[in-house]
């Protein structure tokens, strides 16, 4: 290590010595006295706990001692082969010299340029890095966990566990597999060790006025307290480490054949390459695997907001400002989000602007000649945006869907379903309900008619279909009901469904087919619950309704095996194929 001036160093015990090196093992390694305990208890709150090991480069003149560390270890074994290569290398040269000064003057050189040629081979150090590897090696040593389970520390916090009545203060460690806490008070070590599998409830709340998280495992339940404010990063970190251990565990059950689920596959398989591959990982790509976790969390955020496909990944997000269609002249602020086949925006004031475009409906990108910071974007439908303020960012953007749009051949855009299969009208139009079944007065067609025109406006105002402008006053018109002849579409588009409707064509179909040549378990379940379903309706009192049920249910339970079919998915199914094409 770089030489470092000890001033004063109590707590060390002499293993070996020589005129000028000496090496030293700190006493709470191989003692078990009162001090041992007390420098024991001190060592584990400290994040910087020092080495078990150390050799000390020592100048001695008539007047004082000057002491410098010059190695460290963490293991008998490691220290002694400094030692050994001090003895063989360093101690002839050394004894050469007349002046004990000049002597350790050149030590110091010399380590000092091993120490930098080794990091010339290296990336630059990072000192929180440091701390981090430190940290890892710490809970690897400490848990004794196997190399072959490839374990890898995601984070890890300083706070206390409750016991009773008495905290033990020490550290969490949070891994890719288990959550981990050690303490160390007055020589009583203390280890708990939780599978993310075995965790069945976690809570963040307050304890003895302070920050605190819950952990159920079994019938056990621990209480960690956090003096600094990093009980709320800590319980994030805790629940998204525990939603991704049991996402990998139900992924398993997916089929393997299957379109969609090979995606999901593929994309698991992205994430988890650099949270479980050791060999593939450097040691700054470890050091960032937090983030890495904060970026997939923020991924994960902005599926569930936009309802795009759960496989889709995230290339980046960028501030910027989009021209509102209704006025040109008014720019709403908010952020782009660059997925692989989708971009996004959002505004700052939520739910004030929002719109989702998939790159394989766009047919023109442009930059503005009028604006060195603006992107104009076109699509099939004829809806244009306008995305300004990009700055140094609209380069990135522009090629970004240039090359989208190069490398995507017509075919894939359209894609194609099977010729063997025929379909139907839709339930609501083969089953239209009977003129006497609503009510209607003249106030219910006045206030439908003045739905039907807000709808039109705004469709003639931001566009229709997936790509059009969702507005605040789309979300008071869904608030307040949507019309019959707009279900359909809006449903479609809301889920989000319509997204894995054109980027898996013929999908659906395929699984209809392959369920006419199977036999499941759950088959039979759904036979028993077909005439149970809305009985009441015409569609269903005959067999064109009946038939369309079981082909979807049949689907599902093929689909998603796991849990194949339950009761009430028949009610579900039904209501949405009356309403739905």
């Amino acid at each position: 290590v770089h030489p470092s001036e000890v001033v004063f160093a109590p707590f060390w015990s002499v293993e070996s010595a020589n005129p000028f090196f000496s090496l030293q093992h700190r006493v709470t390694h191989k003692q078990s006295g009162f001090v041992a305990k007390i420098v024991g208890t001190l060592d584990t709150v400290r994040e910087s706990k020092p080495t078990p090991y150390r050799i000390l480069l020592q100048m001695r003149t008539q007047d004082f001692i000057m002491s410098w560390v010059v190695a460290v270890g963490h293991s008998k074994k490691e220290i002694e082969l400094y030692w050994d290569w001090l003895e063989t290398n360093m101690i002839n040269t050394l004894e050469a010299f007349d002046d004990n000064v000049e002597a350790c003057s050149f030590a110091r050189a010399k380590v000092e340029s091993l120490v930098a040629e080794e990091e010339f081979k290296r990336s630059p150090a990072d000192p929180e890095m440091k701390r981090f590897d430190d940290a890892e090696r710490r809970f690897l040593e400490t848990f004794k966990i196997p190399s072959e389970e490839r374990e890898r520390l995601v984070n890890y916090f300083s706070c206390s566990h409750w016991n009773s009545k008495l905290p033990r203060h020490g550290w969490m460690y949070l891994a890719l597999n288990r959550l981990c806490f050690n303490a160390y008070t007055f020589g009583s070590e203390l280890n708990i060790v939780l599978r993310w599998t075995d965790i069945s409830h976690i809570e963040h709340t307050t304890h003895r006025m302070m920050d605190a998280i819950i952990v159920k495992s079994g019938k056990e339940r621990y209480i960690f307290c956090f003096i600094s404010q990093q009980g709320e990063k800590c319980f994030q970190q805790l629940q998204q480490l525990v939603n991704e251990c049991v996402q990998r565990h139900l992924k398993h059950t997916a089929l393997p054949e299957e379109s969609q689920n090979e995606a999901i596959a593929k994309q698991t398989k992205k994430t988890l390459i650099l949270l479980s591959q050791k060999p593939l990982i450097d040691k700054r790509e470890k050091f960032l695997l937090k983030n890495k976790l904060d970026t997939k969390k923020l991924t994960e955020e902005k599926i569930r907001v936009f309802r795009l496909p759960l496989e889709e990944v995230l290339h980046g997000h960028l501030r910027c400002s989009l021209h509102n269609p209704s006025n040109k002249e008014v720019a709403i602020p908010g952020t782009v989000f660059c997925f692989q086949n989708f971009l996004c925006f959002e505004s700052r004031v939520r739910e004030k602007m929002w719109i989702v475009i998939p790159l394989l409906e766009i047919s023109v990108v442009e930059k503005t000649t009028n604006s060195t910071s603006a992107l104009y974007i076109n699509t099939r439908t004829q809806i244009c945006y306008i995305f300004d303020d990009l700055s140094s960012q609209r380069d990135f953007l522009w090629k970004l869907i240039s090359d989208f749009l190069a490398k995507t051949s017509i075919t894939h855009r359209h894609g194609s379903i099977p010729s063997s299969f025929k379909f139907q009208q839709p339930l609501h139009i083969q089953f239209p309900p009977p003129p006497s079944f609503f009510q209607s007065t003249s106030e219910t067609e006045r206030i439908l008619e003045e739905k039907e025109h807000a709808w039109e406006h705004h469709f003639n105002m931001y566009g229709r279909g997936v790509c059009m402008y969702r507005s605040q006053e789309l979300w008071d018109l869904v608030h307040k009901g949507i019309l019959q002849k707009y279900k359909p579409e809006i449903w479609m588009i809301f889920s989000g469904a319509i997204h894995y409707l054109k980027s898996n064509p013929g999908y659906y179909e395929k699984l209809v087919l392959r369920s006419d040549e199977m036999i499941l378990d759950s088959f039979e379940d759904i036979e028993r619950d077909l005439h149970r379903s809305l009985p009441e309706h015409p569609a269903f009192q005959t067999d064109i309704g009946i038939t369309a049920l079981r082909r979807v249910l049949r689907a599902y339970a093929l689909r998603n095996p796991a849990v194949g079919y339950c009761q009430a998915m028949n009610i579900v199914t039904s209501m949405i194929l009356l309403e739905c094409d």
